[in-house]
């Protein structure tokens, strides 16, 4: 669902992971 670049944040900063 948008970040597939930056899904390592996924889980952590869900709102982070949204914004890259």
């Amino acid at each position: 669902m948008g970040g597939g670049h930056n899904n390592r944040n996924e889980g952590t900063k869900s709102t982070e992971t949204k914004r890259k």
